[in-house]
C-alpha cells in the first residue's frame, strides 16, 4: 500500500486541488480531495505501468521424514539427482551444542550438486536464545554395603551458588569380581633379585624403602625382601677354657688397669643383636693356695668392643671355693647406676653385619693382695639375641 499526493489534472473549480491517494487490494485507487471548504471524492481508473520481466520459476519444497540425526547422515548424489524430482527435498535436523543439548532446528534443502559445498542449503528455524537459569546442585554421597538400598533423600538449599541444593544420595555399591592373582614378585613393594631357595621367606630387613603412589598419594613404604630362616635364628657360642689366659702374680692398685684374661670375637650376624653372656671362672689367692680367705674375693667384668667399653656382664667375688659366676649386668655404682638393657635401646647393641669382641677383665671385690689366675674350669656362653629396631 502506498500513500502519495500526485498532481492529477485541472478541473473546473475554484482553488487548488490536493488528493490523498490510496490503492486497494484489487488495484483500485482511492483519492480524498480537498476542494474549497468541503470534502469530495474522485474515483479514477487504476494507474498501470509498463509490464516487467517475467520471474524465474522456483521448485516447491518437499518435506521428508525425520530420519537423520546429523547433517553427515544426509543422502548425497546418488541417490539424489539434479532434477525437479529431487530439488526441494528437505530434512529437519536439530542443532546441538558440544554437550548434545538441542539449541534449535533447521532445514537442509537439496539444491543439487552445483550448490556448494554439499548440495544442501541450510535454513535455520528460529534462533538460539540466551542460556536460561539452572540450579546449582551439590551431591552428598554415602556408600552402603552391597545389600543396602540405593535412594535419594530430600534435597535442601535454594539452588544458588551461595546456597546450592544439597542432594543426599545413599548408594549401595555392589561387589565386583575377584581380580586376577599375580606372582608375589610383581608387587610394587617386594624386591626379589634372584630365584628363591628352600628356607627363604619375605621380611622387612630395614635396609631400604621405596616411594610409591598408594591410593592417590605418594608414600614411603618398606621394601619386603627374601631372607633365610637361618638368618634370624639367635647364634649360640661357647668360649672354651683354652681361650682364657694364665695370669700369675696379679696385683691391684688404685691406678692399676683391670687385668684381661679373655677376648672373644663374635662373628658378624645377619641381624642386629645384643650378646647375653653367662659363665664362670675360678681364682686362687697366692698365699693360701686353693682355699681363699673370706677377705680376698675376685670378680669379673665383661665389656663390649674394648677393655673399658660397655659393661654387659658381671661376676662378683665370693668366698665359696673361689668360683665366680657370671651373669648379664649393665649397671655399676655411681653415674651408671641406672644403665639398663632393653630390646630397643643401644645398650649392648651390635649392628647387623658388624663383628664384635667381648673382653673379660679381673676386678678386685675384696682387699688388695696378690692373686694367680689359672683357666681351670673357665667357660663362657654367649647368646646373640636379635634386637628390636627403633624405639
Amino acid at each position: 500500500m502506498t500513500n502519495a499526493v500526485p498532481y492529477l489534472q485541472q478541473v473546473l473549480a475554484t482553488g487548488q486541488c490536493s488528493a490523498l491517494v490510496t490503492q486497494n487490494a484489487d488495484g483500485t485507487l482511492t483519492m480524498c480531495i480537498d476542494i474549497g471548504p468541503g470534502l469530495g471524492s474522485l474515483y479514477i481508473p487504476i494507474l498501470e505501468g509498463a509490464e516487467g520481466v517475467a520471474g524465474e520459476a522456483q521448485f516447491p519444497l518437499i518435506p521428508m521424514p525425520d530420519e537423520f540425526d546429523t547433517p553427515a547422515d544426509l543422502p548425497s548424489s546418488p541417490p539424489l539427482t539434479n532434477s525437479s524430482a529431487d530439488y526441494g527435498k528437505f530434512w529437519i535436523i536439530a542443532q546441538s551444542d558440544d554437550d548434545e543439548n538441542p539449541l534449535s532446528v533447521g532445514a537442509y534443502i537439496w539444491y543439487g550438486t552445483n550448490y556448494s559445498p554439499s548440495g544442501y542449503r541450510f535454513l535455520p528455524f528460529g534462533s538460539q536464545g540466551i542460556p536460561g537459569y539452572y540450579g546449582v546442585m551439590k551431591p552428598s554421597v554415602s556408600l552402603l554395603g552391597p545389600e543396602g538400598l540405593s535412594q535419594q533423600l530430600a534435597a535442601t538449599g535454594a539452588g544458588t551458588a551461595a546456597s546450592p541444593w544439597t542432594v543426599p544420595l545413599e548408594l549401595a555399591i555392589p561387589e565386583g569380581p575377584f581380580g586376577n592373582a599375580c606372582p608375589i614378585y610383581d608387587y610394587y613393594d617386594v624386591a626379589i633379585d634372584s630365584a628363591p631357595i628352600v628356607g627363604e621367606y619375605l621380611t622387612y630387613t630395614g635396609t631400604h624403602t621405596g616411594t610409591f603412589n598408594y591410593r592417590g598419594s605418594e608414600v614411603n613404604l618398606p621394601i619386603w625382601q627374601p631372607t633365610s630362616v637361618g638368618n634370624d635364628i639367635p647364634g649360640p657360642y661357647t668360649v672354651p677354657q683354652s681361650a682364657f689366659i694364665h695370669r700369675l702374680g696379679i696385683t691391684f692398685g688404685d691406678d692399676s688397669p683391670s687385668p684381661l684374661i679373655c677376648a672373644f670375637t663374635i662373628p658378624a650376624q645377619p641381624f642386629p643383636y645384643k650378646p647375653v653372656v653367662l659363665g664362670q671362672i675360678r681364682m686362687f689367692e697366692i698365699t693360701l693356695g686353693t682355699s681363699p680367705s673370706n677377705i680376698f674375693m675376685m670378680g669379673v667384668e665383661v665389656r663390649l668392643d674394648s677393655t673399658t667399653g660397655q659393661l654387659i656382664a658381671r661376676g662378683f667375688g665370693n668366698t665359696i671355693s673361689g668360683v665366680t659366676r657370671i651373669f648379664p649386668h649393665t649397671s655399676s655404682p655411681g653415674a651408671d647406676a641406672s644403665v639398663e638393657m632393653t630390646p630397643s635401646n643401644d645398650v649392648g647393641l651390635v649392628d647387623q653385619g658388624d663383628i664384635a669382641t667381648i673382653y673379660v677383665n679381673i676386678v678386685n671385690d675384696g682387699l688388695v693382695t696378690i692373686y694367680d689366675y689359672v683357666p681351670s674350669d673357665a667357660q663362657l656362653f654367649v647368646y646373640c639375641v636379635p634386637a628390636t629396631l627403633g624405639s
